[in-house]
């Protein structure tokens, strides 16, 4: 038994000092070779992914997790070293596809708005004061009356922040004629839950 991984070890070293010494032509034929047999490698790759995507994808995440920062310093870097090449790509991209990119943009901020919304309206879409339903009439309010605080020197929509802030509980959702009629009143109180009062 020892003899055995004694030849094994042995021959090992000896892979190792000819892949050393040899190393520019295997790698230049590997190459070659993936070049010449470019799409049964595809193949292989999809067929591999296609039968092991589960594994796959919970690998992936169980890396990024554990290595998550030194994935954002990377890419933060390679960014930066590749800027002018990104800016140039992104200009050509909505050159030729801005209608379908501000289409999916749209779609996407939506979606976040609706998610938002329904998060602070405890899974209904609807104004705190008056009750309004329509998302188009909707917006969102700051409670404390900071929004221009909030938004000063800032560019950003408020119900994608919010999100990514973990919902902040100095929000809440109006529709617009309440959100306008509070920030012009003296003690900012909506009209409508003045004249409630006096009813």
């Amino acid at each position: 038994m020892s003899s055995l991984t004694d030849r094994e070890n042995q021959r090992k070293k000896q892979m190792k000092k000819y892949y050393d010494s040899h190393r520019s032509q295997i790698l230049k034929q590997k190459r070659k070779h993936y070049q010449d047999n470019i799409e049964e490698y595809k193949k292989r790759r999809k067929e591999n992914y296609q039968k092991n995507r589960e594994k796959i994808l919970e690998e992936k995440k169980k890396e990024y997790k554990d290595h998550k920062s030194r994935y954002h310093n990377y890419s933060k870097k390679y960014y930066q070293e590749n800027r002018a090449y990104y800016l140039q790509k992104a200009r050509k991209d909505r050159e030729e596809n801005g209608e379908h990119i501000n289409k999916l943009r749209r779609e996407r901020q939506s979606k976040i708005k609706e998610e938002v919304y329904r998060h602070y309206g405890n899974g209904k879409i609807m104004c705190v004061c008056c009750g309004e339903s329509n998302i188009k009439f909707l917006t969102l309010d700051h409670i404390h009356n900071d929004g221009k605080q909030h938004r000063s020197g800032k560019s950003f929509r408020l119900a994608v922040w919010a999100k990514k802030n973990n919902y902040p509980s100095t929000l809440q959702v109006m529709c617009m004629n309440c959100n306008w009629a509070r920030s012009k009143e003296s003690d900012k109180i909506c009209p409508h839950k003045k004249f409630k009062s006096t009813e």
